[in-house]
Order: structure tokens, then C-alpha cells, then sequence
């Protein structure tokens, strides 16, 4: 414990580097609403405020039905924090709404928990319930994998080597339920590689602990899984995160 909280000492003003993300390319034109330009609605392609969300994660994608207005949109959405941006994707020859929407907030978390809540809602007038997702990256496009949910449950994290499991499993239990904590080692000597991984039954718990847990741990979504590669653990700085055991 006396080694945790050195470690927690000495990089306590760091920060980790957001995995950016976005949702895939979209041709059709759109009415959106940005509270961080304040210029009411405007027109454009689907990359909206930039090229990637900031932060990680804090974008909606919303099958809501081409009936339901951005007020309702707006009003039933709010209550999960400060929402960015408001997005209603439009053809671009008629003008009208395609039944989708993104939704951006300011906060990983926020995203979270709407995502949470409103999936399978129904608001307006509309007959079908509400399609709720956390956006793709850009990267991703728009093919999901089978695994997809696990990308957003799953963190990987920098920790110390002398650290144990239960020391870890204390800290990030302050964030929800977790399903499961894992100190990657050595095959051979079994002692830590000085990163693990740590997954929750719940994406807004995740989210929550990306937010607050001690930034020397230096936070990020890990990759899901290929679902038909067994491999050893590989930590690839590059990405940030590793596909994991």
C-alpha cells in the first residue's frame, strides 16, 4: 500500500491521452445545434464540430424516427448533463429528417448514462422505441463488432508493479460492480508487466472511473478482443491499449 500511494504521489498532475472518437462519415446534410458556438442551427456534412469527439466517447448515435424534432430530442436528453452538441441528420435533397440523430455531452460519463436510460425509450409521438449507441470512431466506420459492448466496459490501466489485484479491485470499486480485474504478468515469472486491465458489468460505471479514478493509473478504453486470436498479452503504445487476456 506504501508503494500505491507513491505511486499515486508522483504522477498525481498527469493526464492521460484521450483515445479520440467520432462516429463514421455521413453525406446527408444536417440540423445541429452547438451550445459552444451559440450560432443556433447550421448545415453541413457529417463530420460536425471536428475531426474527432472530445472527449472520448461523449457522442450519441440515435435511431429516434423521422417525426421526433430536435425540442424533443433536447428535452428528454438534458437531464444527463450539459449537451454539446444536437445533430439531426437530413437528405440532402429534400431536406427532411432520416430518423437519426447524435447527440454529443460534455462529459464520457454523461454519454453514458443517457445511453443507459433512453435506450428503448419512446418520446414524441413516435411509435418505435429509441435505438441509443455510443458513436463509432471515426476508424470504425460503421461496422460493429460482435464484442462491441466490451470496448466500453473494459479500461486498461498503468499500475505498479508491486501492486496487487485487491489493491487495485479497492480503488476502482468505488466506481460500481466489477466483473473483473486483471494484473497482466509474465508467463514464466508471473510478476507484473506493470499494466492490467479492469472491466465493470456497466458501460456508465466504466465511464465514471475513466473520469475519476487516480490519474496515475493512466486510463483508456481498451480494444475489444478479436474474438478468433489467441495470443499472448501485447502492450502497444502506440494505441494506448492492448487487446488483452
Amino acid at each position: 500500500m506504501a508503494d500505491k500511494r507513491r505511486f499515486f504521489d508522483r504522477d498525481r498532475d498527469s493526464r492521460s491521452d484521450n483515445n479520440n472518437s467520432s462516429y463514421g462519415n455521413n453525406s446527408d446534410t444536417g440540423s445541429r445545434h452547438s451550445l459552444a458556438s451559440n450560432k443556433g442551427h447550421g448545415h453541413g456534412g457529417g463530420s460536425t464540430t471536428s475531426e474527432f469527439d472530445e472527449p472520448i466517447n461523449s457522442r450519441l448515435f440515435i435511431l429516434c424516427g423521422r417525426n421526433v424534432s430536435e425540442e424533443e430530442l433536447r428535452a428528454a436528453f438534458d437531464k444527463f448533463g450539459l449537451i454539446k452538441e444536437l445533430w439531426i441528420v437530413k437528405d440532402r435533397n429534400t431536406g427532411e429528417s432520416k430518423g437519426v440523430a447524435y447527440i454529443t455531452y460534455s462529459k464520457t460519463s454523461e454519454a453514458a448514462v443517457a445511453m443507459e436510460e433512453m435506450n428503448g425509450k419512446f418520446i414524441g409521438n413516435n411509435a418505435k422505441s429509441l435505438k441509443v449507441l455510443i458513436a463509432n470512431s471515426r476508424d470504425q466506420g460503421s461496422r460493429r463488432e460482435m464484442n462491441e459492448e466490451e470496448r466500453l466496459l473494459r479500461l486498461f490501466i498503468i499500475v505498479p508493479k508491486s501492486m496487487s489485484e485487491s489493491d487495485l479491485k479497492d480503488h476502482f470499486t468505488q466506481f460500481g460492480d466489477i466483473e473483473r480485474c486483471n494484473i497482466v504478468r509474465e508467463r514464466n515469472t508471473k510478476e507484473s508487466k506493470g499494466y492490467a486491465y479492469v472491466t465493470f458489468h456497466r458501460i456508465s460505471h466504466a465511464a465514471k472511473a475513466y473520469e475519476g479514478c487516480d490519474r496515475s493509473f493512466k486510463p483508456k478504453f481498451a480494444d475489444p478482443r478479436p474474438q478468433k486470436q489467441h495470443g499472448d498479452d501485447r502492450y502497444s503504445s502506440a494505441h494506448g491499449s492492448t487487446t488483452g487476456p
